[in-house]
């Protein structure tokens, strides 16, 4: 039994370790295409002084902020706050369409719980990513419900 969950544990720090690479390399294309949309808007902007250059090049600035891990949710209620405060920053970003924001909701969340159940009951996809939030939303980021655990869990620590 010890054994099965040890290799159980390797797996899913495995399947986690490839999550976070692929992440970090997207990022780095993503960096890379950056930096190349600025040279383009240097070139276009030396080549014709006359001409505006698109706006969308200089929105994208080359220095970034450090990367953040995917922040993962399990499905507890409790953590709900916390995944949500990380999770928003994708979810507001203009530069990613819905596709790719259902595909980080996807990989944030927790396998084999019931937030991942959740959301895997959706089709992969952009047209997917609004249901498939809002559903989590109302799940598991109702207001009246974490008072409620938190008020439980202060009852708790004061009656022990």
């Amino acid at each position: 039994m010890e054994e099965t969950y040890r290799e159980e544990l390797i797996k899913t720090e495995n399947n986690e370790t490839i999550i976070n690479n692929e992440f970090d390399k997207s990022e780095c294309y993503i960096d890379k295409w950056r930096i190349a949309e600025s040279k383009l808007a240097s070139l276009l902007a030396e080549k014709d002084s006359s001409s505006v250059v698109n706006e969308s090049f200089n929105q994208n600035a080359i220095l970034r902020n450090p990367k953040l891990k995917l922040p993962t949710f399990d499905g507890n209620i409790m953590n709900w706050l916390g995944y949500w405060g990380q999770f928003k920053k994708i979810d507001t970003d203009p530069n990613l369409d819905d596709h790719d924001k259902f595909a980080y909701l996807l990989q944030s969340m927790k396998k084999g719980s019931s937030a991942e159940e959740l959301i895997k009951s959706f089709p992969p996809g952009g047209e997917s990513y609004s249901k498939a939030l809002q559903q989590l939303q109302s799940c598991f980021g109702k207001e009246g419900f974490l008072i409620d655990n938190l008020e439980i869990d202060m009852l708790e620590i004061f009656f022990h």
